[in-house]
């Protein structure tokens, strides 16, 4: 394994050829056999399939993330978590509180999510990399979540002048603009072929999943940024509070703006979303918009269909629908509390139909219907 050094002469940086060592095994031989690498290991070893993918022979890039990393995301969310009173989670708990419910391990989807996040399909070393200025966008293993690879040069000071040469990897963070991304740097250009899987060291400055460790593990959500509404009974598309808004709205993370109905003469009300990926689904949670000045159209009974990938939609056999669900105990103030409802049996889904069967003001009387936010659960 190689670590970075560039020769120095007079103060200034001569340029460094990368070096590629190559490792007689594969990439899992490879890790088991640094040191620092155990986490890592330990996560990857959990999903069997993403395993079998590295060992495949497929031409892969790994950006292999150091034991301090992982140790910066758990001990980051242990203090969030102490801080509300509940107990500490583990990547592999040796001990249980079993008084707490929420004791444990990490949720198994949201660390396979973040983890395939570091494992891009394709043969991405150094010279590659340095032929665009902007960075390479590529599509991480799995779940098409976007990254970027960018050759950079440090100073001694960090600044990109006349350093030693990294590799800058960014989570895009659904974004065009570099401003909004997450970046981190490798340790060096050097790198090691393990099999056809390139691999490149990150620091261990790095603090794995970036900045979605907390969110991601605090709620373990199906994730949104790729969900689309294809079909909906109404919606009053509007720009200020209280006007109306588009099934979209129930995405967006802002309790001001909401899917509105239009006033309909009968039932029913609903909207169908596209999540774009089979998922296996065990709830659904929803919150409605902040003004609670204007209830009567915020739901506080509902059911959910689901429907799962390569089914034909237009055939009522195809989707599946769960027990109706009320908001218990609710009052004006209330309403706007996020619900989340746990359904009887998990259902392997792509599509859903939120339908409201009642709001606050009565559904016969208002008709007429909103919602602010809509979500999954694994």
């Amino acid at each position: 394994m190689f670590l970075g050094s560039c020769k120095r002469d007079g103060g200034s940086y001569y340029n460094y050829e990368p070096k590629v060592e190559v490792f007689n095994g594969n990439v899992i031989e490879f890790l088991d056999k640094q040191t620092g690498y155990d986490s890592m290991l330990l996560v990857l070893r959990k999903y069997p399939d993403i395993v079998q993918y590295l060992n495949s022979g497929d031409s892969i890039t790994l950006f292999a993330i150091p034991n301090q990393s992982f140790r910066l995301a758990v001990e980051n969310f242990n203090i969030a978590r102490a801080a509300i009173d509940s107990p500490r989670l583990y990547l592999s708990p040796s001990t249980y509180n079993l008084s707490r419910p929420d004791s444990g391990m990490f949720s198994r989807e949201m660390l396979r999510i973040l983890i395939s996040r570091y494992i891009i399909p394709g043969y991405y070393d150094f010279s590659t990399v340095a032929q665009s200025f902007t960075g390479i966008p590529a599509k991480s293993y799995g779940y098409d979540y976007e990254m970027n690879m960018r050759a950079i040069q440090q100073s001694s000071t960090g600044s990109t002048k006349d350093g030693p040469k990294v590799i800058e990897f960014s989570d895009m963070n659904y974004s065009f603009f570099r401003q909004y991304w997450k970046p981190t740097n490798t340790i060096s250009v050097n790198t090691t072929r393990a099999g056809n899987v390139i691999v490149h060291l990150l620091s261990s400055s790095h603090e794995f999943g970036y900045s979605s460790f907390i969110s991601y593990m605090s709620d373990p959500r199906i994730l949104r940024e790729q969900w689309a509404p294809f079909e909906w009974s109404s919606q009053l598309p509007g720009v200020t509070r209280g006007e109306g808004g588009t099934v979209y709205h129930t995405l967006d993370n802002n309790l001001n703006t909401y899917w509105n109905s239009a006033v309909q003469p009968t039932p029913p009300f609903y909207f169908t979303m596209d999540m774009k990926k089979q998922y296996t689904v065990s709830g659904v949670g929803i919150q409605n918009f902040a003004e609670w000045s204007l209830p009567n159209t915020k739901p506080i009974e509902f059911y959910v269909e689901f429907a799962a990938a390569n089914v034909n939609l237009s055939d009522s056999a195809s989707w599946i629908r769960s027990d109706t669900f009320r908001l218990r105990n609710v009052n004006v103030n209330t309403l706007t509390d996020k619900y989340r409802f746990q359904l009887k049996e998990k259902v392997n889904a792509r599509y859903f139909r939120f339908v409201p069967t009642n709001v606050w003001g009565g559904l016969a009387g208002v008709r007429q219907t909103s919602l602010a936010e809509i979500w999954m659960y694994f």
